[in-house]
């Protein structure tokens, strides 16, 4: 009898455990509303134009899906990898190779023109490069930026070179470029910081904050903000070229995400440590820290208050997240979403829906309902 009611007892208890597990576990696929599948990884931030969404993934390949039906509009094959953002031109996008920069008709996905470097280019430097650097628009010009280290000014009309940009000591390329009036920065895999006069072509900050690898790089008001594989984050002065602060991550952590800046606060998020952090923009003073799950390898957006970032394990590829944090309210959490695979992409927020490329190859648009 005391065997057997032992037995029952553990099952009792068994029963117990895994209802309590389920209730604590969250099903995100009920926050689904539709998604569509690719034969490949996608690392390619998206971009809305039209009523349609256009991203690239690592099949070389542009797809146009229309956010009616959810079905494919059209889709464009590229000469490599597309793991940079795809960028808005009028009414055309904007789509960076690690070698080749390509003009697209946004309605048809015809190629306007394509511009291609003679340089010898990488596709990754390492296992966590996940991006290449996007293009940027800059009057007549779009910007593009080859992995390989040099600048291209290149005619938005015809696509023919204007000018082109090579720092002596600019090893790969790692960032991409953020531009604010004529000045363009950008940081390297050597842990080198640059801005640039676009309209002179000439060096205005030449700066080392490290040996590693830079992985943002950011213009706000005076400052230019470079954060990487150094663990660190460094503001400088762009009259002067001066340091003005900067941030070591306690806990050694890379600060690989691209920066977002809002009401005077700069937000950049980390790999190892998890985190977004913000700082004052002028004195470099943490404000707050927002706590994901694992690596953080993407921009994070605000919307209404909420701020909303991606993570990706990097080390098993085996779970991604999209977090809300209201950043006045306590900074409470008030949004998660899980997938299966790591998320890279910056996800795009309209109205009460979320989209994002994940890694298992999927574009996703889920509701943004906060609790």
């Amino acid at each position: 009898m005391k065997n057997l009611l032992g037995k029952m007892s553990i099952l009792v208890l068994s029963f117990v455990a895994i209802l309590f597990l389920q209730g604590c576990s969250k099903d995100s696929s009920k926050d689904i509303l539709w998604s569509f599948k690719t034969d490949a990884a996608i690392m390619s931030s998206p971009v809305i134009l039209d009523n349609n969404i256009i991203f690239g993934n690592n099949a070389k390949t542009v797809y146009s899906v229309d956010l009616k039906t959810h079905e494919e509009k059209w889709k464009f094959k590229t000469d490599n990898i597309i793991n940079s953002d795809i960028v808005i031109s009028e009414k055309n996008v904007i789509v960076s190779t690690p070698n080749t920069c390509y003009l697209l008709d946004a309605s048809t996905g015809k190629e306007i023109w394509h511009y291609t470097s003679k340089l010898d280019v990488k596709e990754r430097i390492d296992t966590y490069d996940y991006h290449s650097p996007a293009a940027v628009n800059y009057k007549d010009l779009i910007i593009f930026t080859s992995k390989a280290g040099t600048i291209y000014g290149i005619n938005k009309t015809d696509g023919k070179l204007v000018w082109e940009y090579k720092e002596s000591n600019c090893s790969e390329i790692t960032t991409t470029p953020s531009l604010q009036g004529d000045v363009l920065c950008f940081g390297d895999s050597k842990g080198n910081c640059f801005a640039m006069d676009l309209n002179t072509q000439k060096t205005i900050l030449n700066k080392s904050m490290g040996s590693k690898m830079v992985h943002a790089s950011f213009i706000y008001k005076d400052y230019v903000y470079f954060s990487g594989r150094d663990a660190k984050m460094v503001a400088y002065s762009l009259k002067d070229g001066s340091e003005k602060w900067s941030f070591s991550d306690e806990e050694g952590s890379w600060l690989t995400a691209d920066m977002i800046v809002k009401d005077d606060i700069i937000y950049v998020g980390g790999s190892d440590n998890h985190k977004v952090y913000s700082f004052k923009y002028d004195s470099g003073d943490k404000v707050s820290k927002f706590i994901g799950t694992v690596s953080i390898f993407s921009k994070p957006v605000i919307k209404d208050n909420i701020l909303y970032f991606a993570d990706g394990d990097v080390y098993s590829s085996s779970s991604g997240h999209i977090f809300g944090y209201d950043i006045n309210n306590d900074k409470k959490k008030v949004f998660e979403f899980e997938v299966k695979k790591p998320i890279y992409t910056t996800p795009i927020i309209v109205d009460d829906t979320i989209y994002f490329g994940s890694t298992d190859g999927s574009l996703y648009a889920i509701k943004a309902t906060t609790k």
